[in-house]
């Protein structure tokens, strides 16, 4: 429906529907065919939306909101396609997937079940990541910066906000590493570094290499993920041992 209403606004690509760019009046959209719920939120209530949910909020006098992500262990299993597509299709990410993922797998409360999950995403982030730093390596990138957790801001701040590094190309929400170019003014994932640094040698002497985590740190720190999927499997069988020998 959307394609034939603004067509102009389409896009080729997975996410074929830039974010916040058209707005198409409901009773066009129901004569389209599209299924539409209205939903009056009052106040202490909650509304839960779901993936691949379109949304319009309309308010109608003094409102206060707070939006909160959440979802389910399952989710973690799509996860990487979602965000694939969403650096594919240039869309700007709401947080970091490997952010998240590292924060899963340092907290002590991550159940077992979950560890499993991530392990893979880690492992392949870990291989990905040290294979683009020596490709930066070899075409001649040597200067480098450590960049601490703590002290991370957008590229071009606004109104003071703290936020992650983004792509220039791509929009990705970047927190293992990335590449500044002081004569561009720019800011690039690995891949889209790789690219630029492929074509234009020039620009060498202009670019940094900035990372928050070292190579021996990613390898220590799934190393210790093994480690603790491994405990925790342990003390989980023994409790499910306890449980059938008091039964």
């Amino acid at each position: 429906a959307v394609t034939k209403l603004v067509p102009r606004l389409c896009r080729d690509k997975t996410i074929w529907l830039a974010s916040d760019t058209a707005m198409v009046p409901p009773p066009v959209l129901v004569e389209k065919g599209v299924s539409l719920c209205r939903v009056v939120q009052e106040p202490g209530q909650f509304i839960v939306v779901f993936p691949k949910a379109f949304t319009s909020s309309i308010c109608t006098g003094y409102l206060v909101s707070e939006s909160v992500y959440f979802a389910q262990p399952s989710w973690l299993a799509t996860a990487q396609q979602i965000f694939d597509d969403i650096r594919e299709s240039c869309e700007p990410s709401m947080f970091s997937l490997e952010k998240l993922l590292f924060s899963i797998a340092t907290d002590t409360r991550s159940s077992v079940d979950v560890l499993n999950q991530i392990l893979p995403m880690m492992l392949s982030i870990q291989d990905e990541e040290i294979a683009r730093r020596k490709q930066l390596e070899e075409l001649g990138l040597l200067n480098s910066e450590r960049l601490p957790v703590n002290k991370r801001r957008k590229t071009r701040p606004t109104n003071d906000e703290e936020a992650d590094y983004e792509c220039d190309i791509c929009r990705a929400n970047l927190f293992l590493s990335f590449v500044t170019n002081t004569h561009e003014d720019g800011v690039y994932c690995l891949f889209h570094a790789i690219e630029l640094l492929s074509k234009k040698r020039s620009q060498l002497k202009h670019c940094n290499f900035i990372y928050t985590y070292s190579e021996e740190e990613l390898l220590e720190l799934v190393e210790k993920l093994k480690s603790r999927i491994e405990i925790k499997s342990q003390k989980k069988l023994q409790g499910k041992n306890v449980q059938a020998n008091k039964s």
